[in-house]
Parts: C-alpha cells; sequence; structure tokens
C-alpha cells in the first residue's frame, strides 16, 4: 500500500474517549474521517490503554486467530499481562495525536508519558554532553484491520528529550 497524500490537508479533529472527555486533538489526513478502520484502532487504544481495560479491548477489537505483533508468532497478545504493567505505572498517559488511514491500514502517531525507561535510550548529538531529561515517549503504531479486527500491529518507541535544537516539534 501507498499512503500517498495522506499529510496534504490534515483536519484537526477531537476525539471522545469512552469515559467521556475529550482526548487531545487529532490530526486525520483526507479519507480518513470516512473510513470505519479508524474508529476501530481508536477504540482499541482508548479501551486498551486510556481506560487500561485490555482484556476488553482485545476481546472487543482484536482477532486473535490471527493477530500478529512479533514476527512468526500467532495470537501471542497478553491482555493480563498488559494489565499487570499498567498497575505498575499509574501515571501512564496515551495520547494519540495524529491518524492516518489507507483501507485497511490505519497509523497512530501518540505521545505516552508516565513510563520511565520505556523506549529507546534519548543520545546526545553532542559528544561528551549529557543526554535530555525524558519527557515522555513518541510512538508510531501501524495496524492492518481486515472485518473490523485488528490482525497485525507493528510499533516502534522512542523516548523524547526535554530539550531541542529547533522550535519544530514531533506532533
Amino acid at each position: 500500500y501507498v499512503f500517498a497524500g495522506l499529510a496534504l490537508s490534515l483536519l484537526s479533529l477531537g476525539v471522545q474517549a469512552a469515559d467521556g472527555s475529550l482526548m487531545e486533538p487529532v490530526l486525520m489526513g483526507p479519507g480518513t474521517m470516512n473510513n470505519p478502520n479508524v474508529a476501530v484502532a481508536l477504540g482499541y487504544i482508548d479501551m486498551v490503554w486510556v481506560q487500561h481495560k485490555p482484556v476488553e479491548g482485545y476481546a472487543k477489537y482484536v482477532d486473535l486467530t490471527q493477530y500478529i505483533h512479533y514476527p512468526g508468532k500467532v495470537g501471542e497478545a497478553n491482555p493480563p499481562g498488559l494489565a499487570k504493567f499498567q498497575q505498575g505505572y499509574p501515571e501512564f498517559k496515551y495520547n494519540v495525536k495524529q491518524v492516518f488511514a489507507d483501507g485497511d491500514y490505519v497509523i497512530t502517531h501518540s505521545f505516552l508519558t508516565g513510563v520511565p525507561g520505556l523506549g529507546k535510550e534519548i543520545t546526545s548529538p553532542q559528544p561528551g554532553s549529557k543526554p535530555a531529561p525524558k519527557v515522555g515517549d513518541e510512538v508510531v503504531d501501524i495496524f492492518l484491520i481486515k472485518n473490523g479486527k485488528i490482525v497485525k500491529q507493528w510499533d516502534t518507541i522512542e523516548q523524547i528529550g526535554g530539550t531541542a535544537e529547533t522550535p519544530a516539534t514531533l506532533f
């Protein structure tokens, strides 16, 4: 699949979480607004990561007979393990910042806080200088959705430091 043109004309949209609160603005590309797979991906993120209900979220949004998150391991999802992880980090927050969709694929770009040491270690661009303090993690998730259920998921996580050499932001 080619995700052509998705970054053009991004629209700002407030997404309501299941608890009625308004999640941070989500930027969506053309063709994303009417794609039913966006609701599946955001519903999964809301239930599993915002509401901290991984058992219910996986049951509702994931096809565990096909689900692959790691190469060669079908159905390896571990909702009880996620629940235990979440209990260890009560300050954990998951904020979706951008959503892009094309057909069966949905990509989310998110900001996580409250989990020390989750993403790849921050390295300093200058030899001998100290790394910037961590302020959170940037996460990109790619979901493949078939028949209203997530069947594959890929992600990458990177720590975000507290200082920048440019006024440009990641989101």
